[in-house]
């Protein structure tokens, strides 16, 4: 983890006892952004997994079985 901050991949660490409030203090300064900028955050550093999302599911579409697993998604 040192070597992350060191190389700047990390800007600071945070204690367990302090998470709760530094989480907050993080929110309140994204709100301060504009939602243009909140986008482009948002977009550079969301994994885009649409097109292998789609893959998994036609390639579970392919198992046998597919109306009983349908039928327990549905019970649950």
């Amino acid at each position: 983890m040192m070597e992350a901050l060191e190389c700047k991949l990390l800007t600071h660490i945070v204690e367990d006892d302090d998470f709760e409030k530094e989480t907050t203090h993080v929110i309140e300064n994204v709100a301060k952004l504009s939602h243009e900028s909140v986008e482009k955050i948002l977009f550079n550093t969301t994994q885009d997994t649409r097109d292998q999302d789609m893959a998994d599911l036609v390639r579970s579409v392919s198992v046998p079985g597919i109306h009983n697993r349908i039928k327990k998604y549905r019970e649950m």
